[in-house]
């Protein structure tokens, strides 16, 4: 062993006299001293984060009603705002049909408009006006200091914030007193920042390990595999090797104890760069984070994947140049296949996968990840595509980017045999808006009509169990009876005329059938329906309501608060209420009560996507993004044991009235099961093309096969944020916006430990491999 431990450090000695590596410590060096005078500064919160008016919408309302009357908050705040103000902010309640036209894309900024234009106004010494707040009882600590008539400057605009978040608490919800700002040597750089303390360490995390994986994953690895590469030839050249096995060592021994010394330059490289940062971020931040010190053995490991490559062909090569223009050629097949893998499956496989399941009877109806409504012909054994919106020349392509965003799910409404679904339209808040109901029946050859726009922002379209379409609104519930025909003549003329600029009222297609003591729902929210009951659920803003039908109209019954601001997906059916939140968690809701009947946890990063309940309540499923199922029995109030057999690679669930499970296979096959067999009573399969062979029979294996390295990244990434998944696109709110996951987003999934595993194979293969070689080998 003592032959073995000198080796080793001469392989230390060998990596501390390289040039190329103190060069390295003293790039690392003056890079952390630059990097030091960085620190973050707190002090009394004097803006409104953008975040921080949850409701928006509602906010602007009350300005533009309030606008005739001065001597009320809001009334008072519209004063003060100048003509072009108020002209844009009224505009944001009615937009110009050009803006309000065209599918939904990025998170519109009408709020942080409103943002800005109220934190120029809490600078001011007349935002506060005693008439106008006549009515208003603050707190006594707010109280005093309104009287205090000599505050200005940040006292004022921290006094005026408070005072504006007190008068509309529903709109307006400060998350922290605390601003932050970015600061150099103790100058305030960027500041105040969007988001809260607690919003920043993730984003300072991520940016982190963005910097330490192109620092040690990329440079630091290329420079060590050319300080390396010639070690093991040069171990094994006769003069050196005949004095090493004069020695009482084994030559298998000799290569690994070698190729364990190489690492020792990645070590110290890895263990100054992060150590520093660490210490960086501990002493300037204030974000002790001791999972970033994992990076140091990861991306050692990182390098001893690139450097088995190297090691093993300049062994039997015995020539340094050999094993790098071989590693070389290694990365760049790795990298390739994994490029060619991660474009087909973004722009062809899950675009036309299936991603919903509608049953209706005899006819199966799906929609895929370009939003488009397929049914399945049974005689043929393939999809039809029905009931197209016209993108007016969107490449197919570019359709699961531009929805990427939302979840369009059409509902099939069995009293008049048609599908019928919402058209969601861009909201100048974000969250959904005013709505186009669409429908499509086989008389028309499911072609898509305009059946008039909603009065309110609606989520989605509900059948209660009479057959009447409901649509569940922001501000209250509606019943669609849809345009006569004269109504639908009237408004295709308009709209051929005019180019959809002057649209006709759709007010006859629509019966409200709100009652009392509805609340008001945030920007986002989502509804289901009780299939028996006809109670509607809905989840906004970290509250379950619940509102009963009560002489035709529906009312608040119950409410539960779960004191979270996280994303939720949810469904009904019997006696419970299924969710899943965006931090994983799983509860079984009662829907009389709306209490816990039961709580599990997805693993760490593990994302719900949907929500299904079969009617009777009897089963109920989660759908992850990462395409494992989660199953509940009714009947014993557990987890249930039994999975499809396409857990793992589900894209889709649903359950038709006599509570069959339908599941997707990931691609275009659904298959239906009575829960508790494995045996499919039903088998929808679709023929593969020549994309679908070359992928699953070529590039599927070859990728599987093939280590990647590579994706090393992800998992420094899962260790330091947590996640196992990346939303597709931005959702234009900022970096501090996409703390909170949006569960109805297309994302990027990536298995954690798979590829680790993979690694480590491929590293003890080529280990082995060369130890065979040089133990047969005469030098």
């Amino acid at each position: 062993m003592r032959a073995y431990l000198a080796v080793i450090k001469d392989s230390f000695r060998e990596a501390m006299s390289s040039w190329v590596l103190w060069l390295a410590l003293v790039g690392i060096a003056l890079i952390l001293l630059a990097l030091a005078p960085l620190s973050l500064l707190s002090e009394e919160a004097t803006e409104l984060r953008p975040r921080e008016l949850v409701n928006a919408e509602v906010f602007v309302r009350k300005l533009v009603e309030n606008k005739n009357q001065a001597d009320t908050p809001a009334g008072h705040i519209w004063s003060l705002l100048d003509t072009d103000d108020q002209a844009r902010i009224q505009e944001m309640l009615d937009p110009a049909p050009t803006r309000r036209n065209g599918p939904p894309g990025r998170r519109a900024n009408g709020g942080r408009r409103v943002v800005r234009v109220l934190n120029t106004l809490l600078k001011q010494d007349n935002f506060y006006k005693s008439e106008a707040w006549s009515e208003f009882e603050p707190e006594d600590a707010l109280a005093s200091e309104l009287e205090n008539e000599n505050l200005s400057g940040d006292a004022l605009a921290s006094r005026n914030l408070r005072l504006l978040a007190a008068t509309f608490p529903r709109e307006i919800r400060i998350r922290d007193s605390q601003q932050v700002s970015l600061t150099y040597a103790g100058n305030v750089m960027i500041g105040p920042l969007s988001g809260t303390r607690s919003e920043l360490e993730p984003i300072v995390l991520s940016q982190v390990t963005l910097g330490v994986s192109w620092f040690v994953g990329f440079f630091g690895i290329a420079a060590s595999l050319l300080v390396t590469a010639s070690i093991v030839p040069r171990t094994f050249e006769p003069g050196e090797i005949a004095l090493l096995l004069s020695k009482p060592v084994n030559r298998s021994f000799l290569f690994l104890t070698k190729f364990v010394g190489a690492c020792t330059f990645t070590l110290l490289y890895a263990t100054v760069l992060v150590g520093g940062v660490w210490l960086l971020l501990g002493l300037r931040f204030g974000i002790w984070k001791q999972e970033l010190l994992w990076c140091i053995p990861l991306y050692v490991f990182l390098f001893s994947v690139y450097y088995s490559v190297v090691a093993t062909t300049s062994l039997i090569w015995r020539n340094a140049i050999v094993g790098l223009v071989v590693v070389a050629i290694f990365w760049a097949i790795v990298s390739i296949v994994g490029l060619v893998k991660g474009l087909l499956d973004e722009l062809t496989v899950k675009p036309a996968r299936v991603t919903e399941i509608v049953p209706a009877g005899e006819r199966l109806f799906a929609v895929n990840g370009r939003r488009e409504v397929l049914q399945y012909d049974f005689k043929v054994g393939s999809w039809n595509t029905i009931f197209a919106r016209d993108l007016k020349g969107v490449p197919p392509i570019a359709q699961r980017f531009l929805f990427a965003g939302t979840r369009f799910r059409p509902s099939y409404d069995e009293a008049q045999d048609r599908l019928v679904a919402v058209e969601q339209k861009p909201s100048m808040f974000g969250g959904v808006s005013r709505a186009n109901v669409v429908t499509g029946s086989p008389l028309n050859e499911w072609e898509r009509r305009d059946d008039g726009e909603t009065p309110d922002a609606v989520s989605r379209v509900l059948i209660d169990s009479q057959g009447q379409v409901i649509l569940p609104g922001r501000r209250g519930v509606y019943l669609f009876n849809g345009l006569s025909e004269g109504d639908r003549k009237t408004k295709a003329f308009w709209d051929k005329v005019t180019g959809g600029i002057m649209s006709t009222s759709s007010k006859n297609a629509f019966d409200e059938l709100s009652g009392d003591n509805l609340p008001e729902l945030a920007s986002e929210f989502k509804s289901d329906i009780h299939p028996q009951t006809d109670s509607i659920f809905t989840y906004s803003a970290g509250k379950m309501y619940r509102l009963d039908v009560v002489d035709g109209k529906y009312s608040l019954a119950a409410t539960r608060d779960f004191e979270s601001e996280e994303d939720a997906v949810f469904s009904v059916g019997g006696d419970y209420v299924t969710m899943s939140f965006g931090d994983g968690s799983i509860r079984v809701l009662s829907t009389e009560t709306l209490e816990d009947k039961l709580t599990d946890q997805f693993e760490e990063g593990i994302l719900p996507r949907v929500c299904a309940s079969s009617p009777d309540g009897s089963v109920s499923a989660v759908l992850t993004h990462d395409g494992s199922i989660w199953m509940f029995d009714g009947k014993t109030e557990q987890k249930m044991d039994w999975l499809p057999p396409e857990n793992g690679y589900a894209s889709a669930i649903a359950f038709n009235d006599e509570s069959e499970m339908y599941v997707a296979d990931g691609w275009q096959d659904i298959a239906r099961y009575t829960v508790g067999t494995s045996t499919p009573i039903e088998q929808n399969t679709v023929p593969a093309d020549n994309l679908r062979n070359v992928y699953r029979w070529l590039l599927s294996p070859i990728y599987t096969v093939l280590p990647q390295p590579s994706e090393v990244d992800n998992f420094v990434q899962y260790i330091m944020t947590g996640k196992r998944s990346e939303s597709i696109v931005d959702n234009g709110g900022g970096l501090f916006a996409r703390q909170v996951a949006n569960l109805r987003e297309d994302r990027v999934t990536f298995d954690v430990w798979e590829p680790l595993f993979k690694n480590v194979a491929f590293v003890v293969v080529l280990l082995a491999f060369g130890c065979f070689y040089v133990s047969r080998k005469d030098f």
